[in-house]
């Protein structure tokens, strides 16, 4: 009878992706497709504790559970942030609507909206206290078209809250109408004078 015992206790019990047939690296695929630990497990008929030990066998920090009123009175981050955050460093697209996000992160709609309008808010007033686009400064459009800010005639600001990219509507001098797109905090470091050239991410350039 010990003898058994000891040779139960040596195998152990399979691993789940061994009796699913699957690894770790389809799971932490599903998990960046469908968001949330909840709809993985309902997928593959696991616990979320347990899908939670192998996405950090694979280096993937899960989202949490849905958090309590209490936490969102509290000063620590928001849950929206928290999930938009988890969203950008696991490559996980973020939603284009709050209704969307607010049932992959566990927070009510109206959360998500405040949420949104807030950073909006402050992404503006942010952008407004920097100025213009300081002189001499590069910008670059996916024609590999460089120009210096000079020879803008005028432009618009857009901001994008749910990726905090902004958008550049300009018009040269030329009469060319150009679209950049520029990460928040590499348009920052261009206001700031820290940054003298822009690489644009994705836009169109077209003639008036």
């Amino acid at each position: 009878m010990e003898e058994l015992t000891e040779s139960r206790r040596s195998v152990g019990r399979p691993r789940i992706t061994e009796i699913l047939g699957i690894t770790n690296e389809r799971i932490v695929s599903l998990y960046k497709e469908l968001g949330t630990l909840k709809l993985v497990g309902e997928r593959l008929g696991v616990t979320t504790r347990t899908l939670r030990k192998y996405l950090r066998e694979s280096g993937v920090k899960p989202i949490g559970p849905r958090p309590t009123a209490r936490s969102w009175l509290s000063k620590r981050p928001s849950r929206v942030y928290l999930y938009m955050k988890e969203c950008a460093d696991n490559s996980i697209l973020i939603p284009r609507n709050t209704r969307k996000i607010a049932e992959l992160s566990g927070c009510t709609r109206r959360q998500v909206q405040d949420f949104v309008e807030r950073r909006r808010k402050a992404a503006k007033k942010l952008i407004e206290s920097k100025g213009s686009i300081p002189s001499k400064t590069i910008l670059q459009d996916t024609l590999g078209r460089r120009f210096k800010s000079e020879a803008i005639d005028q432009y618009t600001i857009a901001v994008d809250t749910f990726d905090l990219t902004i958008k550049l509507t300009c018009v040269l001098r030329t009469g060319v109408r150009t679209i950049v797109q520029i990460p928040l905090n590499r348009y920052m470091k261009l206001l700031s004078g820290d940054d003298a050239t822009t690489q644009n991410i994705e836009g169109t350039t077209e003639s008036t």
